[in-house]
């Protein structure tokens, strides 16, 4: 949808918007956000409609594809389409456009009020994640010692790392032929979180899964609000569970 629009707007279709062409596409990648958020907001109203008719959500999602499908395509393919104009359509489109960006800035603004930092750092994580791994990146994994960097292992093999980051990591932990038996004693000391995020995260091999505590018992690092009490007691049990105690 954003490619279609940009390309509108440099066809001249936004033109009768007294703005720079550079503020056009400005306006333009806004437009298509606010368009995103719109569609998201109603699928969403579709999908759980509550109280209230699905059917009354459903028409708003045709008419914001079916809208602007003809708005592009028409403004594009003028010789192929002699006569016909949109300008009809044009008008109440940008103004539905307007107000979809209007409450997408309310939206936003409202969850990074709620949310902070941590909300905005979670969302750049996840963006971090999607792109590719350096060589820089997995030389440091290699340079780390399962034996004296355990920790550090752990916390690069979860799936908050990119996919090749911690499936170096979670090689080079299993490299050490004393891995089970550290993850065992991580797991009955005070501090188990990093091993719990990786039982968590990790495809475990059959010697690790008795490590895994039953899902009723994973909380903090597993999904949940926890105490460090509560964590130091669940993986006691999944440790003396591995060892057989």
């Amino acid at each position: 949808m954003m490619v279609a629009l940009l390309c509108m707007t440099a066809s001249g279709g936004f033109d009768w918007i007294r703005l720079s062409r550079t503020k056009l596409y400005m306006l333009t990648v806004a437009a298509a956000f606010a368009l995103a958020m719109a569609s998201y907001l109603f699928i969403g109203l579709y999908l759980r409609p509550g109280f209230t008719p699905r059917g009354l959500y459903s028409p708003f999602l045709y008419l914001i594809l079916f809208s602007t499908v003809l708005l592009v395509v028409v403004s594009l393919n003028q010789k192929l389409v002699p006569g016909v104009s949109v300008q009809w359509l044009l008008r109440p489109w940008a103004w539905f456009t307007a107000l979809s960006l209007v409450g997408s800035l309310i939206f936003s603004g409202q969850w990074i009020a709620n949310n902070g930092g941590r909300g905005l750092s979670g969302i750049a994580m996840r963006i971090v994640v999607l792109l590719p791994a350096t060589e820089e990146e997995l030389a440091q994994i290699d340079r780390l010692d399962p034996k004296d960097d355990l920790e550090s292992l752990l916390r690069r093999a979860t799936r908050d790392e990119k996919p090749a980051v911690c499936a170096a990591a979670t090689a080079r932990l299993r490299s050490d032929p004393e891995f089970l038996e550290r993850m065992a004693t991580m797991l009955d000391s005070g501090y188990a979180e990093p091993a719990l995020t990786f039982l968590r995260d990790a495809e475990l091999t059959p010697a690790e899964s008795p490590l895994r505590p039953p899902r009723a018992q994973r909380p903090g690092a597993l999904g949940e609000q926890c105490t460090r009490a509560q964590l130091h007691d669940v993986g006691t049990h999944a440790a003396r569970t591995a060892l057989g105690r």
